[in-house]
């Protein structure tokens, strides 16, 4: 009995456990169609966005007609050296490196520098600039389209400039260059560039710097950091000349490209390369544009205070930075400790001095400096005063009509 009931129960049982097993796979199909039409399928992930781009730019350096004091050659010794130097840190992490270089008078390449999974870096041609398309880059319309190309090609977190060609600080373009040195612009006015436009091109294109680096002539000055001060957060450039070789980027660029720049290490590479180079001379400023706005202040009480006049024929006494037979580039320290000569104005240049080192915490000289102007009897001038910076108010100088227009620029207004 027991045995017949075992054996009528177990087929049941079997077709009952056959019939729920159905039903549960048609409830979980259902659920799963039912979920795929509700739910929409997930968005791709976005690839996370540049930490930093940096910028190289390298105008055309020479005139329309010639090519002489051209500094193209130095200028592809400077990229190569910028790839060893990525090569050698093994890439470039989060960032992007941005090349625009005037291959010519009328001819210009802007290009991505990359590297790939050998091991290499290669350069990819972005856009190719002619007589036809090239950006009218010394106004601040074509600078700020060329700045806005390179943010809409590669967009960061936070960008940075590198300005490689000659420079003459603060001076107004129209002049001319009589030495194969660096400032900002060609060595005639068309292919020159005032710092007023390049701070405006900037703000224009809304690309705030975290740094700007001029590797040009004359660079580090107070009146250029005036006018820099809103568009970017530091300013790194040299008193003096600089060599053509120009900055040691295969030191450097590793303190550069960090997320926060090494900017100590900047001026300790810079001063060990130049105390062992060829020629060994060269100094470096590195300047925190948000304490300019203190020094303005300060200086315009200076000036009230003393008048602003260190007589013109004492302008010899305060330690010169350039090679101009009437010196135009001061060092600023300097100059305002002897303006401040009296006992009721010394507390001053103590102020100043603790200001100008808040200004430019990052510094070196080597004990000479070098000119190649040859206005003057020798090609190096001593340093015994150094505060990274140079001032251009007590300068006679005929050249450029430099005594005349340092009062046209934005820090002489805002100082007297």
């Amino acid at each position: 009995m027991v045995q017949e009931l075992l054996f009528i129960s177990t087929p049941n049982t079997t077709f009952m456990k056959n019939k729920i097993n159905v039903l549960l796979i048609l409830l979980a199909t259902l659920f799963i169609a039912g979920c795929h039409k509700d739910v929409p399928e997930p968005y791709p992930v976005p690839e996370p966005i540049n930490a930093k781009t940096i910028f190289v730019y390298m105008p055309w350096s020479a005139s329309r007609t010639s090519e002489d004091n051209s500094l193209y050659s130095n200028f592809l010794q400077n990229i190569n050296d910028i790839k060893d130097a990525i090569t050698t840190g093994k890439g470039l992490g989060r960032n992007k490196l941005m090349v625009f270089i005037a291959t010519s008078a009328n001819t210009a390449l802007l290009m991505e520098v990359k590297y790939t999974d050998k091991g290499e870096c290669k350069q990819d041609t972005l856009q190719k600039f002619n007589s036809s398309n090239m950006p009218a880059y010394t106004t601040v319309n074509g600078l700020s389209s060329l700045l806005s190309t390179v943010k809409t090609k590669a967009p960061a977190e936070s960008y940075a400039l590198i300005v490689g060609c000659h420079g003459t600080g603060w001076l107004y373009k129209e002049g001319v260059s009589r030495a194969q040195t660096r400032y900002f612009g060609g060595t005639e006015h068309f292919y020159q560039t005032n710092i007023s436009t390049l701070a405006a091109a900037i703000s224009q294109s809304k690309m705030h710097m975290q740094f700007v680096m001029f590797d040009d002539c004359y660079m580090s000055n107070i009146e250029v950091a005036y006018e820099m001060r809103q568009a970017t957060d530091y300013l790194i450039g040299c008193c003096s000349e600089i060599m053509a070789y120009g900055m040691p980027y295969r030191l450097i660029w590793k303190h550069l490209a960090q997320a926060k720049p090494n900017y100590q290490e900047v001026v300790n590479e810079f001063h060990r390369f130049y105390s062992n180079y060829t020629y060994p001379y060269g100094n470096i400023g590195i300047t925190d544009c948000s304490k300019v706005d203190e020094v303005i202040g300060l200086m315009r009480t200076i000036n009230a205070a003393t008048s602003g006049a260190y007589a013109a024929p004492n302008w010899v006494d305060i330690q010169r930075l350039d090679g101009y037979q009437h010196t135009i580039f001061f060092d600023m320290g300097d100059y305002v400790n002897k303006l401040c000569n009296t006992p009721s104005t010394q507390h001053l240049a103590l102020d100043m001095q603790t200001a100008l080192n808040r200004l430019v915490p990052y510094k070196s000289c080597t004990p000479f400096i070098y000119t190649a102007l040859r206005e003057i009897s020798n090609n190096t001038i001593q340093v015994n005063n150094y505060s990274g910076i140079t001032i251009s108010d007590p300068t006679v100088s005929a050249f450029e009509n430099a005594s005349t227009t340092k009062k046209a620029t934005g820090w002489w207004k805002a100082t007297h």
